[in-house]
């Protein structure tokens, strides 16, 4: 049981797919934006803004400073 509704739940599993892809490797030729297409966020500014809203940064900024 969490605090969270159904869509907030399933945007924070893909927060954390996306971190997750961050650190492999093997997605390192794929742009940040790609990145987040494929953990299933449907546009850039739901990924952005959705991403920022639970880490409390940029997908950007977090990639850089895990690099």
């Amino acid at each position: 049981s969490t605090d969270q509704n159904f869509p907030g739940w399933i945007n924070t599993f893909r927060v954390d797919e996306v971190k997750t892809m961050f650190q492999d490797p093997e997605f390192d030729h794929y742009t940040t934006l790609s990145i987040g297409l494929e953990a299933g966020f449907k546009s850039k500014s739901a990924f952005y803004a959705t991403f920022k809203k639970i880490t409390g940064e940029t997908p950007a900024s977090f990639r850089r400073k895990k690099s």
